[in-house]
């Protein structure tokens, strides 16, 4: 039986929709960022965060079924890497286009503003996958507690004994030539 939404625990719906969050708010800067490059076409822009951050999405959910199927998920990670450095960059570029100066008075309150990009932009593909690999094992870990209900519910039940029935002997016909 598939792994069905209604089977899955209230945590793992949580991350889920915290997942879809993250995801809008990482497309959102994204776009933004790729619409630069288009000449201010936010439709355009979309487009492409689309496809980087869906990309995540899809790489990550690839890279769960190959741990599954106990294939080599090495080329996964390597795209997977690449893809979330773009979406990073993206959201960096995002967050220091619309840096505001702020006052700042000390060399820890100049730091802060300083990492203020990377830590509120970056770090959400950061957060998304790390995300979606958590649902994944949950999920993982799910199937595998089903499976091994249902080995345990076969060993209990009785085995019925079938009585073997002898082959019948085959039927020789002896012709006689006159």
């Amino acid at each position: 039986m598939r792994y069905q939404l209604k089977d899955m625990p209230l945590s793992t719906a949580l991350l889920v929709l915290v997942t879809l969050f993250v995801l809008a708010g990482s497309v959102h800067h994204v776009a933004y960022t790729f619409s630069t490059l288009e000449g201010g076409n936010l439709y355009w822009g979309y487009v492409q965060a689309l496809g980087i951050d869906l990309g995540i999405l899809g790489l990550a959910y690839g890279i769960q079924l190959r741990k599954r199927q106990g294939r080599s998920t090495a080329p996964l990670w390597s795209v997977l890497i690449l893809v979330t450095f773009i979406s990073a960059y993206a959201n960096y570029l995002y967050g220091i286009m619309h840096q505001q100066p702020l006052e700042t008075a000390t060399a820890f309150d100049h730091a802060v503003v300083f990492l203020r990009p990377f830590l509120l932009s970056v770090t959400l593909p950061i957060i998304m996958f790390a995300l979606i690999e958590i649902i994944g094992e949950d999920r993982n870990y799910a199937l595998k507690m089903q499976s091994q209900q249902e080995t345990s519910a076969r060993a209990s039940e009785p085995a019925i004994e079938t009585v073997a029935q002898p082959e019948p002997e085959p039927v020789l016909a002896v012709a006689r030539v006159a």
